[in-house]
């Protein structure tokens, strides 16, 4: 059981990295200054550590 717990909590990771990576990726393609995307940053930070 304790097996696929941490099967689960790699997988949530995995996919808030790309979730993170894709507002970097955004925001810098519309030419948001750094403070919106620390902005950015910060809630998914704020996300991942509600899910944890």
């Amino acid at each position: 059981m304790s097996g696929t717990q941490a099967h689960h909590a790699g997988g949530t990771r995995a996919r808030i990295g790309r979730a993170a990576t894709g507002v970097v990726s955004s925001a810098a393609q519309f030419g948001s200054d750094r403070a919106d995307i620390a902005d950015s940053m910060g809630h998914t930070a704020a996300e991942m550590a509600g899910r944890a």
